[in-house]
Protein backbone atom coordinates (compact mmCIF):
# COMPACT_ATOMS: atom_id res chain seq x y z
CA UNK A 1 0.00 0.00 0.00
CA UNK A 2 2.56 2.36 0.62
CA UNK A 3 4.35 1.95 -2.66
CA UNK A 4 1.30 1.99 -4.31
CA UNK A 5 0.12 5.30 -2.16
CA UNK A 6 3.77 7.00 -3.39
CA UNK A 7 3.23 6.13 -7.09
CA UNK A 8 -0.22 7.75 -6.79
CA UNK A 9 1.41 10.75 -5.40
CA UNK A 10 3.53 10.99 -7.71
CA UNK A 11 1.45 10.60 -10.74
CA UNK A 12 -1.35 13.05 -9.28
CA UNK A 13 1.60 15.83 -8.07
CA UNK A 14 2.71 15.59 -12.22
CA UNK A 15 -0.67 15.54 -13.29
CA UNK A 16 -1.36 18.87 -11.37
CA UNK A 17 1.65 20.46 -13.20
CA UNK A 18 0.52 19.65 -16.59
CA UNK A 19 -3.00 20.95 -16.25
CA UNK A 20 -1.86 24.29 -14.13
CA UNK A 21 0.73 24.67 -17.31
CA UNK A 22 -1.74 23.48 -19.94
CA UNK A 23 -4.66 25.71 -18.63
CA UNK A 24 -2.72 28.48 -18.19
CA UNK A 25 -1.64 28.54 -21.75
CA UNK A 26 -4.79 27.82 -23.30
CA UNK A 27 -6.12 30.81 -20.92
CA UNK A 28 -3.35 32.82 -22.40
CA UNK A 29 -3.85 32.08 -25.76
CA UNK A 30 -7.24 32.79 -25.83
CA UNK A 31 -6.38 36.57 -24.49
CA UNK A 32 -3.71 37.27 -26.38
CA UNK A 33 -6.28 35.92 -29.69
CA UNK A 34 -8.63 39.21 -28.31
CA UNK A 35 -5.78 41.22 -27.38
CA UNK A 36 -4.93 41.16 -31.15
CA UNK A 37 -8.30 41.97 -32.37
CA UNK A 38 -8.53 38.21 -33.83
CA UNK A 39 -12.67 37.27 -34.19
CA UNK A 40 -13.28 35.65 -31.15
CA UNK A 41 -15.92 32.66 -32.19
CA UNK A 42 -18.44 31.61 -29.72
CA UNK A 43 -17.33 28.33 -29.16
CA UNK A 44 -13.72 30.18 -28.25
CA UNK A 45 -15.60 31.70 -25.51
CA UNK A 46 -17.31 28.63 -24.22
CA UNK A 47 -13.63 27.04 -24.40
CA UNK A 48 -12.20 29.68 -22.26
CA UNK A 49 -14.24 29.29 -19.84
CA UNK A 50 -14.03 25.11 -19.44
CA UNK A 51 -10.14 26.34 -19.52
CA UNK A 52 -10.78 28.48 -16.28
CA UNK A 53 -13.02 25.55 -14.57
CA UNK A 54 -10.21 22.83 -15.05
CA UNK A 55 -7.43 25.84 -14.07
CA UNK A 56 -10.11 26.25 -10.54
CA UNK A 57 -10.00 22.39 -10.41
CA UNK A 58 -6.13 22.03 -10.42
CA UNK A 59 -5.74 24.65 -8.29
CA UNK A 60 -8.09 23.13 -5.42
CA UNK A 61 -7.66 19.84 -5.51
CA UNK A 62 -3.91 19.39 -7.37
CA UNK A 63 -2.14 22.22 -5.16
CA UNK A 64 -3.65 21.43 -1.79
CA UNK A 65 -3.25 17.60 -2.16
CA UNK A 66 0.63 17.97 -3.45
CA UNK A 67 1.02 20.39 -0.63
CA UNK A 68 -0.64 18.22 2.33
CA UNK A 69 1.44 15.18 0.80
CA UNK A 70 4.65 17.75 1.16
CA UNK A 71 3.81 18.18 4.95
CA UNK A 72 2.23 21.61 4.88
CA UNK A 73 -0.32 20.83 7.04
CA UNK A 74 -1.55 24.00 9.12
CA UNK A 75 -2.82 25.78 5.60
CA UNK A 76 -6.04 23.68 6.50
CA UNK A 77 -7.82 25.05 8.68
CA UNK A 78 -11.67 24.38 8.54
CA UNK A 79 -12.18 27.79 6.96
CA UNK A 80 -10.15 27.17 4.80
CA UNK A 81 -11.17 23.91 3.63
CA UNK A 82 -15.01 25.10 3.18
CA UNK A 83 -13.59 27.63 0.85
CA UNK A 84 -11.26 24.92 -1.11
CA UNK A 85 -13.98 22.19 -1.33
CA UNK A 86 -16.73 24.45 -2.16
CA UNK A 87 -15.23 26.27 -5.18
CA UNK A 88 -13.72 22.59 -6.01
CA UNK A 89 -16.92 21.30 -6.33
CA UNK A 90 -18.36 24.14 -8.17
CA UNK A 91 -15.22 24.04 -10.16
CA UNK A 92 -16.26 20.54 -10.92
CA UNK A 93 -19.70 21.37 -12.05
CA UNK A 94 -18.23 24.36 -13.89
CA UNK A 95 -16.34 21.65 -15.90
CA UNK A 96 -19.24 19.11 -16.58
CA UNK A 97 -21.77 21.72 -17.44
CA UNK A 98 -19.23 23.93 -19.92
CA UNK A 99 -18.40 20.47 -21.80
CA UNK A 100 -22.28 19.28 -22.05
CA UNK A 101 -22.76 22.91 -23.16
CA UNK A 102 -19.78 23.28 -25.69
CA UNK A 103 -21.31 19.80 -27.25
CA UNK A 104 -25.04 20.88 -27.51
CA UNK A 105 -23.58 24.83 -29.29
CA UNK A 106 -21.31 22.38 -31.37
CA UNK A 107 -24.23 20.17 -32.33
CA UNK A 108 -26.46 22.99 -33.47
CA UNK A 109 -23.57 24.62 -35.51
CA UNK A 110 -23.59 22.07 -38.24
CA UNK A 111 -27.02 20.56 -37.70
CA UNK A 112 -28.88 20.71 -40.73
CA UNK A 113 -30.49 23.93 -41.96
CA UNK A 114 -34.10 23.06 -40.71
CA UNK A 115 -36.43 25.77 -38.83
CA UNK A 116 -35.80 23.46 -35.66
CA UNK A 117 -32.52 23.84 -35.48
CA UNK A 118 -31.61 27.09 -36.97
CA UNK A 119 -34.06 28.05 -34.68
CA UNK A 120 -32.15 26.39 -31.65
CA UNK A 121 -28.68 28.03 -32.37
CA UNK A 122 -30.35 31.57 -32.60
CA UNK A 123 -31.58 31.28 -29.43
CA UNK A 124 -28.11 29.69 -28.34
CA UNK A 125 -26.15 32.12 -29.36
CA UNK A 126 -29.04 34.96 -28.17
CA UNK A 127 -29.06 33.85 -24.65
CA UNK A 128 -25.31 32.69 -24.14
CA UNK A 129 -24.40 35.40 -21.75
CA UNK A 130 -27.44 33.72 -19.81
CA UNK A 131 -26.76 30.13 -20.65
CA UNK A 132 -23.12 31.29 -18.82
CA UNK A 133 -25.06 33.34 -15.83
CA UNK A 134 -27.21 30.40 -15.34
CA UNK A 135 -24.49 27.06 -15.47
CA UNK A 136 -22.49 28.87 -12.73
CA UNK A 137 -25.32 29.90 -10.74
CA UNK A 138 -26.51 25.98 -10.56
CA UNK A 139 -22.88 25.10 -10.29
CA UNK A 140 -22.86 27.08 -7.15
CA UNK A 141 -26.16 26.59 -5.79
CA UNK A 142 -25.53 22.41 -6.09
CA UNK A 143 -22.32 22.90 -4.15
CA UNK A 144 -23.66 24.89 -1.68
CA UNK A 145 -24.24 22.29 1.02
CA UNK A 146 -20.83 21.06 1.72
CA UNK A 147 -19.09 23.78 3.79
CA UNK A 148 -21.27 22.49 5.91
CA UNK A 149 -19.95 19.46 6.20
CA UNK A 150 -16.41 19.98 5.64
CA UNK A 151 -13.65 20.21 8.35
CA UNK A 152 -9.87 20.35 8.85
CA UNK A 153 -8.15 16.76 8.88
CA UNK A 154 -7.07 17.70 12.44
CA UNK A 155 -10.62 18.02 14.16
CA UNK A 156 -11.15 13.91 14.09
CA UNK A 157 -13.70 13.72 16.11
CA UNK A 158 -15.90 11.50 14.05
CA UNK A 159 -15.18 9.17 11.31
CA UNK A 160 -18.42 7.62 10.07
CA UNK A 161 -19.66 8.64 6.72
CA UNK A 162 -16.76 10.54 6.17
CA UNK A 163 -14.83 11.06 3.08
CA UNK A 164 -11.11 11.24 3.91
CA UNK A 165 -9.59 13.81 1.33
CA UNK A 166 -6.12 13.50 3.81
CA UNK A 167 -6.03 17.28 4.19
CA UNK A 168 -9.56 17.70 4.81
CA UNK A 169 -12.39 15.84 6.06
CA UNK A 170 -16.10 15.47 4.88
CA UNK A 171 -18.50 14.16 7.35
CA UNK A 172 -22.10 13.83 7.19
CA UNK A 173 -24.21 13.40 10.22
CA UNK A 174 -26.21 10.14 8.89
CA UNK A 175 -26.41 7.90 5.99
CA UNK A 176 -29.48 9.70 4.94
CA UNK A 177 -27.25 12.69 4.72
CA UNK A 178 -24.51 11.47 2.39
CA UNK A 179 -26.79 9.34 0.14
CA UNK A 180 -28.97 12.20 -0.40
CA UNK A 181 -26.03 14.78 -1.37
CA UNK A 182 -24.24 11.69 -3.66
CA UNK A 183 -27.24 10.46 -5.53
CA UNK A 184 -28.19 14.61 -6.16
CA UNK A 185 -24.52 15.37 -7.34
CA UNK A 186 -24.52 11.92 -9.42
CA UNK A 187 -28.15 12.72 -11.12
CA UNK A 188 -26.78 16.32 -11.95
CA UNK A 189 -23.90 14.98 -13.22
CA UNK A 190 -25.60 11.85 -15.39
CA UNK A 191 -28.08 14.72 -16.59
CA UNK A 192 -24.93 16.39 -18.41
CA UNK A 193 -23.25 12.98 -19.63
CA UNK A 194 -26.52 11.97 -21.69
CA UNK A 195 -27.16 15.38 -23.34
CA UNK A 196 -22.98 15.87 -24.30
CA UNK A 197 -23.22 12.06 -25.33
CA UNK A 198 -26.30 12.34 -27.48
CA UNK A 199 -25.24 15.43 -28.62
CA UNK A 200 -22.19 13.93 -29.94
CA UNK A 201 -23.48 10.98 -31.35
CA UNK A 202 -25.42 13.14 -33.69
CA UNK A 203 -22.24 15.44 -34.81
CA UNK A 204 -20.97 12.23 -35.73
CA UNK A 205 -23.08 11.18 -37.59
CA UNK A 206 -23.56 14.40 -39.60
CA UNK A 207 -20.03 14.06 -40.09
CA UNK A 208 -20.60 10.74 -41.23
CA UNK A 209 -23.44 11.38 -43.12
CA UNK A 210 -21.66 14.28 -45.19
CA UNK A 211 -17.94 12.75 -45.55
CA UNK A 212 -17.17 13.72 -42.44
CA UNK A 213 -17.64 17.67 -43.80
CA UNK A 214 -20.37 19.79 -42.04
CA UNK A 215 -23.19 21.85 -44.13
CA UNK A 216 -22.15 25.61 -44.86
CA UNK A 217 -22.94 28.10 -42.66
CA UNK A 218 -22.35 30.94 -44.90
CA UNK A 219 -22.37 30.21 -48.75
CA UNK A 220 -19.40 32.65 -49.33
CA UNK A 221 -17.01 31.31 -46.85
CA UNK A 222 -18.20 27.63 -47.36
CA UNK A 223 -15.15 25.41 -47.92
CA UNK A 224 -13.26 27.85 -45.03
CA UNK A 225 -16.16 27.08 -42.22
CA UNK A 226 -16.46 22.96 -43.59
CA UNK A 227 -13.28 23.01 -42.65
CA UNK A 228 -13.32 25.01 -39.11
CA UNK A 229 -16.73 23.33 -38.05
CA UNK A 230 -15.19 20.25 -38.83
CA UNK A 231 -12.25 20.48 -36.79
CA UNK A 232 -14.29 22.01 -33.80
CA UNK A 233 -16.30 19.05 -34.33
CA UNK A 234 -13.73 16.79 -33.68
CA UNK A 235 -12.32 18.40 -31.03
CA UNK A 236 -15.70 18.58 -29.40
CA UNK A 237 -16.34 14.86 -29.80
CA UNK A 238 -13.14 13.98 -28.73
CA UNK A 239 -13.58 15.86 -25.34
CA UNK A 240 -16.64 14.26 -24.51
CA UNK A 241 -15.05 10.54 -25.24
CA UNK A 242 -12.60 11.70 -22.71
CA UNK A 243 -15.00 12.89 -20.23
CA UNK A 244 -17.53 9.71 -20.54
CA UNK A 245 -14.98 7.98 -19.93
CA UNK A 246 -13.15 9.25 -17.04
CA UNK A 247 -16.89 9.73 -15.44
CA UNK A 248 -17.76 6.35 -15.46
CA UNK A 249 -14.70 5.22 -13.34
CA UNK A 250 -15.72 8.01 -10.98
CA UNK A 251 -18.80 7.08 -11.51
CA UNK A 252 -18.04 3.57 -10.22
CA UNK A 253 -15.36 5.44 -7.06
CA UNK A 254 -18.62 7.07 -5.97
CA UNK A 255 -21.18 4.57 -5.75
CA UNK A 256 -18.63 2.26 -3.98
CA UNK A 257 -18.22 4.98 -1.74
CA UNK A 258 -22.31 6.23 -1.30
CA UNK A 259 -23.10 2.61 -0.58
CA UNK A 260 -20.24 1.82 2.35
CA UNK A 261 -21.70 4.94 4.11
CA UNK A 262 -18.60 4.52 6.29
CA UNK A 263 -14.82 5.88 6.59
CA UNK A 264 -13.24 5.73 3.46
CA UNK A 265 -9.34 5.49 2.92
CA UNK A 266 -8.10 8.66 1.50
CA UNK A 267 -6.91 6.77 -1.07
CA UNK A 268 -9.95 5.38 -2.21
CA UNK A 269 -10.96 9.41 -2.68
CA UNK A 270 -7.50 10.22 -3.95
CA UNK A 271 -8.16 8.01 -7.02
CA UNK A 272 -11.22 9.01 -7.54
CA UNK A 273 -10.43 12.76 -7.43
CA UNK A 274 -7.47 11.84 -9.75
CA UNK A 275 -10.18 11.48 -12.51
CA UNK A 276 -11.53 14.41 -11.99
CA UNK A 277 -7.62 16.20 -12.24
CA UNK A 278 -7.08 13.68 -15.40
CA UNK A 279 -10.06 15.32 -17.12
CA UNK A 280 -9.23 19.14 -16.18
CA UNK A 281 -5.38 18.27 -17.10
CA UNK A 282 -6.41 16.33 -20.65
CA UNK A 283 -8.78 19.36 -21.51
CA UNK A 284 -5.72 21.76 -22.51
CA UNK A 285 -3.49 19.03 -24.53
CA UNK A 286 -7.03 18.14 -26.67
CA UNK A 287 -7.72 22.03 -27.48
CA UNK A 288 -3.92 22.31 -28.33
CA UNK A 289 -4.03 19.89 -30.06
CA UNK A 290 -6.55 19.65 -32.18
CA UNK A 291 -7.87 23.69 -32.40
CA UNK A 292 -5.69 24.67 -35.13
CA UNK A 293 -6.24 28.45 -34.49
CA UNK A 294 -5.65 28.36 -31.03
CA UNK A 295 -2.38 26.50 -31.68
CA UNK A 296 -1.29 28.51 -35.17
CA UNK A 297 -1.80 31.69 -32.64
CA UNK A 298 0.24 30.18 -29.44
CA UNK A 299 3.25 28.80 -32.36
CA UNK A 300 3.34 32.47 -33.31
CA UNK A 301 3.05 34.26 -30.29
CA UNK A 302 6.33 31.96 -29.04
CA UNK A 303 8.08 32.86 -32.61
CA UNK A 304 7.67 36.10 -31.79
CA UNK A 305 9.56 35.75 -28.08
CA UNK A 306 12.11 33.49 -30.01
CA UNK A 307 13.19 36.94 -32.59
CA UNK A 308 12.86 39.34 -29.52
CA UNK A 309 15.15 37.07 -27.42
CA UNK A 310 17.61 36.60 -30.01
CA UNK A 311 17.18 40.51 -31.23
CA UNK A 312 18.26 41.26 -27.43
CA UNK A 313 20.86 38.39 -26.99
Amino acid sequence: MEIYAFVLEFIFFFTTIVGLSGNITVLLTLLKIVHKGYKFMKAEVILSHLAWANLLICLTQGVPHSLYVFGVRDLFTDIMCKIILFVFRSARALAIMFTCLLSCFQCTTIAQNTETWLNLKFLMQRYMLLLFMAVYVVSMVTSSNLPMFTVGSRNLTALKYTFNLGYCLVIYPDQLSIQGVGFGIFGRDLVCVFVMAAASVYILLILHRHGKQVVAIRAAQQNKDRNAETQASKTVVTLVIVYVTLFGLDCMIWFYQIIVSTEVHPMVSSTRYYFTMCYSSAVPIVILVLNKKIRSKLQMYLNMKKTDLKEVS
